[in-house]
């Protein structure tokens, strides 16, 4: 369940994202989507990376005139206000990542992405629930 809880909100924020890129309007490219997005900015592609190198942040130059950006567990709402801010000159949007994710769930995932098997079923993702026991876990085969 906490794989599940985690992967719904990396989900939720890259449909935040496309939402607030669209809004400002850049075209987002990725139709179907989880933790990444394609994005075709309005004006030029090297001042958004240049932008998003100053703030620590790196993109993707697909050197076409598109960027991706992508998401991970650790990516909080701020985050994507700052990814907003970038692909709005380096200033803050007049909306937030919290205000889009109440007006833009992300889309429905088409039939043919959506999962239908079970994951993690090996009965050691079951044994151990934490980093700490996992580790210690891998550690013990390794020493053998």
């Amino acid at each position: 369940e906490g794989i599940r809880r985690i992967a719904e909100r990396i989900r939720a924020l890259t449909g935040v994202l496309a939402a607030g890129l669209e809004r400002l309007g850049h075209d987002v490219l990725t139709e179907v989507f989880f933790d990444t997005v394609r994005v075709r900015p309005v004006g030029r592609t090297e001042d958004f990376l240049a932008s998003a190198r100053d703030r620590g942040i790196n993109l993707r130059d697909f050197g076409d005139g598109t960027v991706g950006i992508a998401l991970d567990e650790v990516t909080r709402p701020e985050d994507v206000d700052d990814l907003l801010a970038i692909f709005n000159g380096g200033e803050a949007p007049d909306f937030s990542a919290h205000a889009l994710d109440d007006d833009a769930p992300p889309p429905e995932l088409p039939e043919w992405a959506a999962r239908t098997s079970a994951y993690l079923e090996h009965e050691v993702f079951n044994r151990y629930h934490s980093e700490t026991e996992m580790l210690r876990y891998l550690h013990k085969l390794e020493s053998r």
